[in-house]
């Protein structure tokens, strides 16, 4: 919930609607933020290949129609989402446009 009401405040700048995904591994790390403050999650995943990607706003109107447990994304030019066979293309930004979290100060 937290981490879509800090994407949710994408209005000003849109990119920061948008969340970040990085597959590492066995895990996949999301994070969104409005440039004051961050929240990510990091969970276990079956990752055929490391890398990332922005995932748009429109994602989860895209799930709302798919009928499947399994998500298998592909970035590209665009960002092809397969739900159990249904298949989404949804426009890919850049990464690297997706501002950095804000630092927290040690202890």
């Amino acid at each position: 919930m937290a981490l879509a009401l800090s994407a949710a405040n994408g209005r000003m700048n849109p990119i920061l609607g948008s969340v970040r995904c990085v597959a590492d591994g066995t895990s996949l790390t999301l994070t969104g933020t409005d440039c004051e403050t961050a929240v990510s999650v990091t969970v276990e995943a079956e990752v055929d290949e490391a890398g990332e990607c922005l995932l748009p706003p429109t994602l989860a109107e895209a799930l709302k129609l798919a009928d499947g447990d399994t998500i298998s994304l592909t970035a590209g030019k665009t960002l092809v989402v397969n739900v159990g066979g249904d298949l989404f293309e949804l426009p890919n930004e850049d990464v690297a446009d997706f501002p950095a979290p804000p630092e927290v100060p040690e202890p």
